[in-house]
């Protein structure tokens, strides 16, 4: 699938990606991601927990 994927600041790609799936070990985390396509509505971002190095 095709999608925007931010790398830092500035610097934000439209890529090719694995299609996304839902597991245990992800957690769903608020974020005021409509912000950047200029809406103001609450987006939400999954993203994978992994324990600190």
């Amino acid at each position: 699938m095709r999608a925007v994927v931010w790398h830092g600041p500035g610097k934000i790609d439209f890529e090719e990606v694995p299609d996304s799936r839902v597991r245990d070990e992800f957690a769903a985390e608020r974020a005021e991601a409509g912000e950047a396509f200029g809406n103001r509505e609450p987006g939400w971002i999954k993203v994978a927990l992994e324990p600190a190095a």
